[in-house]
């Protein structure tokens, strides 16, 4: 059930990056006050969370899903009128996307216990 939700949760998540990249200015949502870099950053990063967490064993097809969205959707915006394609604005798409990658894979590694060691070799006697 919960990898389910995950699924859908992602999948939302991707149509809501596309929705708001492709719209025109006056329409795309903002999160307040935080600026359009912070809002691009954290809204990749959760989608690749999401991602990670919906298809745990595929994280390098995450990654290159998430690297090969941000670039096709920044093109894409040279053919709406008032929007405009930035490099720039690619990386900051791409590093949030890897980021949420990372620390979704640190954090189930962390939580399945993979990567740390047992409990004789953290033991130091003095």
């Amino acid at each position: 059930m919960l990898r389910k939700f995950t699924k859908v949760a992602a999948w939302v998540s991707v149509g809501f990056i596309i929705y708001a990249t492709l719209v025109p200015l006056g329409m795309r949502p903002t999160a307040g006050e935080i600026g359009p870099d912070y809002e691009r950053f954290a809204s990749y990063a959760v989608t690749a969370a999401l991602m990670v967490l919906a298809y745990p064993q595929h994280p390098v097809r995450v990654g290159l899903m998430v690297v090969a969205i941000a670039v096709l959707l920044e093109i894409s915006q040279l053919a709406i009128p008032d929007r405009d394609a930035r490099v720039a604005d690619a990386v900051v798409k791409i590093t949030g996307g890897l980021a949420g990658l990372v620390v979704s894979l640190f954090f189930k590694r962390l939580m399945t216990g993979h990567g740390v060691p047992p409990d004789d070799v953290r033991r130091i006697d003095l």
